[in-house]
């Protein structure tokens, strides 16, 4: 019985970190446009190039979100 409690505590402590870990990197990303295509995706990057034109530099801004 115990080891089944500890495999849970295990379990509930992965989740956890799982979750911790994917937020601090969802609050690391920036949100991008291409003003040549107009797709928008997130990135880590920062100086991104499109991955739908290959565009970069002056042709990719970032979207400011509204809160």
């Amino acid at each position: 019985m115990a080891i089944v409690k500890s495999v849970d505590v295990v379990k509930m402590m992965i989740k956890s970190s799982y979750l911790y870990l994917n937020f601090k990197r969802r609050s690391e990303m920036k949100k991008f446009r291409c003003i040549l295509c107009g797709y928008e995706w997130e990135s880590e990057e920062e100086n991104p190039v499109c991955p739908v034109c290959g565009a970069s530099g002056d042709d990719v801004v970032v979207v400011e979100e509204d809160k």
